[in-house]
């Protein structure tokens, strides 16, 4: 439906449109990070293009860890119009460090797993016997 000249989809529509459950969209609403417009004949809540892009950056931010207090924070920045908002980069911001962190973290355990898989292809038959899973487990966990 045309909506002031835009193009408008209703609650359905949009959730479909972002793959996401129309609760989801009606809740966004009550809690003002999605504001739809009224179709004035029949009531129905409509989202023009710019609120479906809207929702689809809320999950994606959702995706990546940002809390919905953060997203609208996000969200104010960006409705301002000032780029970069001091208050956005203060978000974002710590999140990568703590990004960097969690890759460091994930490299030190893949670097253990293969350290205790050299050591498992190390036994005769590829595997371990009993007597030595407790040693192999350990290389699993030491740095």
């Amino acid at each position: 439906m045309a909506l002031h000249g835009q193009i408008a989809a209703t609650v359905n529509s949009v959730a479909h449109a972002a793959a996401v459950p129309p609760h989801v969209v009606r809740y966004y609403v009550r809690i003002g990070l999605l504001r739809p417009q009224r179709n004035p004949a029949n009531g129905y809540r409509l989202f023009p293009e710019p609120q479906l892009r809207r929702l689809k950056f809320i999950r994606r931010a959702q995706a990546l860890g940002y809390s919905l207090d953060e997203i609208r924070r996000l969200l104010a920045c960006a409705e301002r119009g000032r780029a970069p908002c001091p208050e956005a980069r203060a978000i974002v911001e710590p999140r990568l460090r703590e990004a960097a962190r969690h890759a460091r973290e994930l490299t030190a355990v893949r670097r253990r797993a293969e350290r205790a898989v050299r050591l498992w292809h190390a036994h005769p038959g590829g595997a371990p016997d009993g007597n030595d899973v407790g040693g192999l487990i350990t290389a699993l966990t030491e740095d």
